[in-house]
């Protein structure tokens, strides 16, 4: 009860507001995830962005995956949006102003967290059954995701490793931040960049192993979408990965300021800080969804017969 009455009185009606509006969203989009219609409007979003025709053996396992990805992003970004409005309380990052952005980035990371575990989890069902093909060509990483996208989910979790690494140095470089730094101090940092680094590692260790798993048997238009699925599995756990770094870099930076500066601390600290981690967050994923080249990425190298079939 003292938790709750704190959480009110300490936290700005603006954070409130956004948290509530992203909640809300999280659970209609749960409610329409059920229903017929929004999930055809997904299928046909994804069919137009490939440019490929899908036939009645492959509708029904492109509406599944699609379906699962959305539950996935509904749930992520509930867990996501309270996770973070409980961070804003404990640090007081709205305290010299709303940062309603941050709390968007943050649904977005989290959003996207869940759709990789799905997507994942989706995957992961194939490895039972009989009936499979075999492939004429060894299947690659290389394949389903392109080379950009892999190497900003490695940076990026990257940079949080090594900036994290610099906060643990910290008391050996300024004797005054002792105890108020990670591993002495709980580390938002140091559990963001654990989640990017475990990403990463699903994203190098599980794709692979995705890609592994031999096809059923079916139609050749149901083979192509279904190694289409696998490409957009393996790609949410990369822009998972990139953007939990992404974060896992900021707490970092924001941590070791604060550390140093506790009475004043600069603007990377400051509720404008938060905001900026947030929109560059949100812009990231807007770039990503609008983006339809990576998804047909696999298109122009397993099957480049087939682009810009169904244009």
């Amino acid at each position: 009860m003292e938790l709750l009455t704190d959480l009110m009185e300490n936290v700005t009606q603006s954070t409130w507001l956004v948290s509530g509006v992203l909640i809300a969203l999280s659970i209609a989009v749960l409610a329409c995830a059920r229903l017929t219609g929004p999930r055809q409007v997904a299928v046909r979003r994804l069919v137009s962005s490939m440019g490929l025709p899908v036939d009645e053996g492959a509708e029904q396992a492109v509406n599944t995956a699609q379906g699962r990805r959305v539950v996935g992003i509904a749930i992520g970004g509930i867990v996501g949006t309270v996770l973070a409005t409980l961070f804003v309380w404990l640090v007081g990052a709205d305290r010299g102003g709303p940062a309603p952005l941050f709390l968007i980035g943050a649904y977005a990371v989290a959003a996207s967290v869940g759709r990789a575990v799905a997507s994942i989890s989706g995957e992961a069902k194939k490895l039972v059954g009989t009936d499979h093909v075999a492939h004429a060509r060894l299947r690659l990483l290389g394949d389903y995701i392109p080379c950009w996208e892999r190497g900003a989910a490695r940076t990026m979790v990257g940079l949080s490793v090594v900036a994290l690494t610099v906060e643990m140095a910290m008391p050996w470089i300024r004797t005054d931040v002792l105890g108020q730094v990670f591993p002495e101090m709980f580390s938002v940092a140091a559990t963001v960049t654990f989640l990017a680094v475990v990403a990463l590692i699903g994203f190098e260790v599980g794709g692979r192993l995705i890609l592994r798993v031999r096809q059923r048997q079916g139609s050749e238009l149901s083979l192509v979408w279904d190694d289409l699925l696998r490409s957009s599995a393996v790609r949410d756990l990369a822009t998972a990965a990139f953007l939990l770094g992404t974060f896992g870099v900021f707490f970092a930076v924001q941590e070791v300021v604060r550390a140093m500066n506790p009475m004043n601390p600069p603007f990377i600290a400051s509720a404008a800080g938060f905001n900026l981690v947030g929109t560059f967050v949100i812009i990231a994923v807007v770039v990503e969804s609008l983006l339809s080249r990576p998804q047909q990425h696999i298109l122009r190298r397993r099957y480049p017969d087939l682009v810009g079939v169904g244009a």
